[in-house]
């Protein structure tokens, strides 16, 4: 504890005599707002407050901060009974010698790592960046293999995304070098050395290969954003958008400032405080504070709702067919089924090329097969569904809406909201394929199942609320209403219905 204070101690000393952070040719380049999003004085008022918060920005690895190790304890790495192991660094050619000697030491200069002895040695290799610059990279399989797994997870992509989705402002402000700002338990880092062109080295800060990074640096990031979270961030690893109010109340406060931007900075302020009492630092090339919408884990967020990231969709039009082996339709199906929830019908869809992989299925490219993967193209490189963000405060005037329906291979339906203008939205789509016992039910039956199966689906959405249900044929109702149980195995759905 007693070095990692010596550390924050020169961190310090450096801010305090390297200058302003942000000078104003420094807050041109930085990315504040959209063309005609913001007013002037709107634009002004987030520069100005960038600046303010100057020291909580970090441009270059000597800007980097370093979470305070009084604040939050340093990442322990907890092994099971191991003997040492003792890999060897990659050969260089001559001509990058240099390089990867300078890479080193600025590791050194700026407490990434630090000269050590041990009996362990981990593999580690320079990955060529698109800039040309090298980044190190740490081989750290044979630590992670006797390492305790944390059991800490990342939240559901699908649903952080839907709870930033329908607001009227983001911003995003990413951490500058987010592991190298966590520091590793100077007990445990031992196990992280290698050997390098200046001796060995060992980390003082969580490695990204390390098997239990994104679960630690999660967990730090939920304490520092504490009461701002799940309302105002929500942060994941090292990224944390900011998400404005889901009423853009464009009144103004001050001339020519509209009150959801004040409100937004307002946010924006408390995270960068905090940032500066734990003493990490955001990064400035990378933050992009107050734009209208965000692209945020595939998914394209703003007051709209939410819609598909077109560059991922690009990947998903550009797939090769046919469908040759097992891996590749495996591939291509749970590739699509990540976006289940824009498509209509989905499981009816896929249903010829999931055949492929069952037992009995051929591998055979059939037409209804380049059919059903044209269709999913088509459906998710248009952009035309976009899903509406769900109220939750609005119980009698915005319910919302089960629409269900059974067919004969695949039960679904999706989940609707009205607008604030009286609009059906979607806000999912779902559904299953049936298996060949299902497949023999009557239609009432299938009609009660896909009512199950969607009721269990969105039950987070329904439960404790009143809701309407939209059932296709209508006498399914009729039936619901006076049924008399004969089939037990209906029963029971009814009585859970």
């Amino acid at each position: 504890m007693e070095k990692e204070e010596e550390i924050l101690r020169v961190i310090r000393e450096r801010r305090a005599t390297e200058g302003h952070r942000i000078p104003d040719e420094v807050a041109d380049t930085m990315k504040i707002g959209v063309d005609g999003f913001l007013a002037v004085e709107e634009t002004q008022l987030i520069r100005k407050a960038c600046q303010e918060f100057h020291l909580a920005f970090a441009f270059n690895d000597h800007q980097k901060g370093r979470l305070d190790a009084k604040l939050i304890s340093p990442v322990r790495i907890h092994t099971v009974e191991h003997e040492c192991w003792n890999d060897k660094g990659p050969t260089y050619e001559f001509g990058i010698a240099a390089e990867v000697t300078e890479l080193l030491r600025a590791k050194i200069d700026s407490f990434v790592a630090e000269p050590t002895a041990s009996p362990y040695a981990n593999k580690w290799f320079g990955f060529r960046k698109p800039n040309k610059s090298l980044r190190w990279i740490q081989d750290l399989q044979k630590l992670n293999a006797i390492t305790i797994r944390d059991a800490g997870s990342l939240p559901q992509a699908d649903l952080l995304a839907e709870s930033r989705a329908g607001r009227g402002i983001y911003s995003l402000i990413d951490l500058y070098l987010g592991y190298d700002q966590l520091p590793l338990d100077a007990r445990d880092r031992p196990y992280t050395v290698m050997h390098t062109p200046v001796g060995q080295l060992q980390m003082q800060v969580t490695s990204m290969g390390f098997t239990n990074a994104v679960a630690e640096a999660q967990r730090r990031m939920l304490a520092i954003t504490g009461d701002m979270f799940p309302e105002k961030c929500e942060p994941y690893i090292d990224d944390n958008p900011i998400k404005g109010a889901q009423n853009k109340d464009e009144t103004e406060v001050q001339p020519g400032i509209q009150k959801f931007v004040w409100d937004h900075l307002q946010d924006i302020k408390d995270l960068l405080q905090r940032f500066l009492v734990y003493n990490i630092t955001a990064s400035g090339p990378k933050g992009i504070p107050t734009v209208p919408e965000v692209t945020i884990l595939g998914f394209r967020c703003g007051a709209y709702g939410r819609k598909l990231d077109p560059a991922k969709m690009d990947k998903i039009s550009q797939w090769p067919t046919p469908l040759h082996t097992t891996t590749e339709v495996r591939a291509f199906l749970r590739v699509v089924g990540f976006w289940r929830i824009f498509i209509k019908g989905f499981a009816k869809i896929v249903e010829p090329i999931r055949t492929m992989i069952r037992e009995g299925g051929t591998m055979e490219w059939t037409e209804d097969r380049e059919a059903a993967v044209q269709t999913l193209k088509d459906v998710l490189s248009s952009g035309q569904v976009t899903l509406a963000s769900p109220c939750f405060n609005d119980e009698v005037g915005r319910p919302f809406i089960l629409e269900t329906d059974g067919r004969p291979l695949a039960v679904g339906g999706v989940l609707i909201q009205r607008s604030e203008e009286g609009k059906e939205r979607p806000i999912r789509f779902e559904s299953r394929t049936l298996n060949s016992a299902e497949r023999r039910y009557s239609q009432f039956k299938k009609e009660v199942l896909a009512i199950l199966h969607c009721l269990k689906t969105f039950q987070a959405y329904l439960f404790g609320r009143r809701f309407i249900l939209r059932i296709d044929p209508t006498n399914v109702a009729g039936a619901l209403k006076n049924y008399k149980p004969i089939d037990p195995t209906v029963g029971r759905w009814i009585s859970f219905i």
